[in-house]
């Protein structure tokens, strides 16, 4: 795996030497590098090549939480059924693996149902969740993870997966890729679903010139509308806003804490999305 060769080799001499955590937590702002990075090591372990397999793999499961799941959270019985394939005996692979994706969808019942095969591990089983922050889990579960930072990826890695969809001339690549800011998830939604990034930036166009509470009501009312259709539409804004800002950040660094701040509050705590982002935005508008 090109674009994260430094740390999928790391992982290899690990496998080799048979040295692998019991549990990893891949974090990182791009969503499907980190999966790739934990199911690279998945095909690893299974068929000796870190990349993304081209089949399906015998010895692991995938619980996928959040988009990949219709937006439903992973429970209690989804981790029980993650423990019964864990214990079993692998066959094809020195481990078997259980690939937890979009961890921040799991509910703390499931956290705590985690935490008991955590405390007593399979000796022949890794655990590897993925998420965009390592503050995820409850602390008595992350203390269980050994915790992996996976970064954007390079504008060549971009450019690499951008090639993957096989129809998209170098002068569109090349725009898609200076628009993902080293993310892969963006550039599956620029490639995927144009439509949707172009509401993302009608939204932010519209902050951006909004000077009244009332027209700010007015955007916090859609975003909340757009993220029932779509639950990443608010942090896909709120990204993007930040981009936008970045560009003069000595004239935006209050608006650009307070979406920052914004953002953390909403992954990490129960927050009400509708006065936090009213919070946010009036900042940014100098309300």
């Amino acid at each position: 795996m090109v674009a994260y060769q430094e740390l999928s080799d790391d992982l290899v001499r690990c496998a080799d030497a048979e040295t692998l955590s019991h549990a990893y937590l891949f974090f990182g702002p791009d969503e499907i590098s980190t999966f790739r990075v934990a199911h690279g090591l998945c095909n690893y372990l299974e068929h000796k090549t870190f990349e993304i397999p081209s089949k399906l793999l015998q010895e692991t499961m995938v619980l996928d939480g959040g988009e990949q799941n219709k937006g439903e959270s992973v429970g209690i019985d989804q981790v029980r059924d993650l423990e019964r394939f864990l214990y079993r005996s692998p066959v094809s692979s020195p481990y078997r693996c259980a690939v937890i994706r979009n961890a921040e969808w799991l509910t703390i019942h499931a956290q705590h149902a985690l935490l008991k095969i955590l405390e007593e591990p399979p000796s022949r089983g890794i655990i590897i969740a993925t998420a965009r922050d390592d503050a995820v889990f409850l602390d008595t579960v992350t203390s269980r993870f050994q915790r992996v930072y996976i970064p954007p990826a390079s504008p060549d890695a971009i450019l690499d997966f951008v090639k993957e969809y096989g129809t998209i001339d170098r002068l569109n690549a090349t725009k898609i890729v200076s628009r993902a800011h080293g993310r892969m998830e963006k550039v599956r939604v620029l490639v995927e679903d144009k439509e949707q990034y172009e509401r993302v930036d009608a939204v932010v166009d519209r902050i951006i010139a909004a000077k009244t509470a009332s027209a700010i009501e007015s955007i916090v009312e859609d975003v909340i509308v757009n993220s029932k259709e779509q639950p990443l539409f608010h942090d896909w804004v709120c990204e993007e806003l930040l981009i936008r800002l970045h560009e003069d950040a000595v004239k935006h660094c209050r608006a650009l804490g307070a979406i920052s701040t914004h953002l953390f509050f909403m992954r990490s705590l129960n927050c009400n999305m509708r006065i936090q982002l009213k919070h946010a935005l009036y900042t940014v508008a100098g309300i």
